[in-house]
């Protein structure tokens, strides 16, 4: 595993350092990995468009009950995120026998980060364990058991909204297209990494997969004033369409969002589907994707 950020502008090693020694004061690390496109070398700044590949790290740590310490780790990545400037930052956390588990089953999203990662942060207490060489067709197989049970999920919730919608029970309408655009980043993420983060907020559900293809950035908008506002009427259908008497949405609203989750579906469909195939010519060539 590398160790060294002399490949990134001084900035950007600048504002990892700092994002370091705020994890590392707040929380009991073992290791920090930085991987993506930082460690690759790949990021993307795109000006006019306003997207910044994000800073994807993972935090490794002693035990399951620390990694799952939400009132640990949600103030320490607040503050963290906003170190980054215009990027952002993705964290993942977890524990040393859940990541060695991982590498030495052959998950090529562990693997990866074993390989092409960048070593931040190791108090020394654990090492990784050595990579399961990646199976072609394993991992064809993963990624069509994904897609299929994740997609189908993602129509289901659609389906569900419109049924709803038919009774006009906009609030249940509008949680039924969180749940489907939800899966449609989990479907993504899954097909293309073979990772499932444990999440809700579409926000950093977003961020995770825009990196996997270009066409996954500009689904479901957020540049005019009436994009934001209808995301964020899809952001807080999780909680608030289910528990605040205050949330509302209108019909016109709802068909809104309703074209857009359709929309973002062709486009999950698509480039998931261009990956099984490419998954499918190195299985049946036996080499590399």
């Amino acid at each position: 595993m590398k160790t060294t950020l002399d490949h990134l502008p001084q900035r950007k090693q600048d504002q990892l350092r700092a994002v370091v020694d705020v994890l590392r004061a707040g929380a009991p690390l073992g290791m920090l990995i930085l991987f993506g496109s930082h460690a690759r070398g790949d990021w993307v700044e795109d000006v006019e468009e306003g997207y910044y590949s994000d800073y994807d790290l993972l935090a490794i740590v002693e035990s399951r009950k620390v990694a799952e310490d939400a009132a640990l780790w949600s103030p320490l990545e607040a503050e963290a995120r906003g170190l980054t400037g215009e990027a952002a930052m993705s964290l993942i956390v977890h524990d040393i026998r859940f990541v060695n588990a991982e590498i030495r089953a052959g998950s090529y999203f562990f693997g990866d980060i074993r390989n092409e990662g960048i070593l931040l942060h190791d108090a020394r207490s654990f090492t990784l364990a050595t990579p399961k060489e990646a199976n072609p067709i394993e991992r064809l197989e993963r990624a069509e058991r994904n897609f299929e049970y994740w997609f189908e999920g993602a129509r289901g919730f659609i389906v569900g909204c419109d049924l709803y919608a038919g009774q006009a029970l906009y609030n249940h309408a509008v949680f039924q297209l969180h749940q489907a655009a939800e899966r449609l980043y989990v479907t993504a993420n899954l097909v293309f990494t073979g990772y499932k983060r444990k999440a809700h907020n579409l926000q950093r559900l977003h961020e995770e997969a825009a990196p996997l293809h270009p066409d996954i950035r500009s689904v479901l908008p957020r540049t005019t004033p009436e994009d934001k506002h209808l995301f964020d009427l899809l952001l807080r259908a999780y909680i608030d369409a289910r528990y605040d008497k205050s949330y509302r949405i209108t019909a016109e609203e709802l068909a809104a969002l309703g074209e857009r989750v359709r929309a973002f579906a062709a486009v999950v469909e698509r480039v998931c589907q261009e990956k099984i195939a490419s998954l499918r010519a190195a299985a049946e060539t036996g080499g590399p994707e």
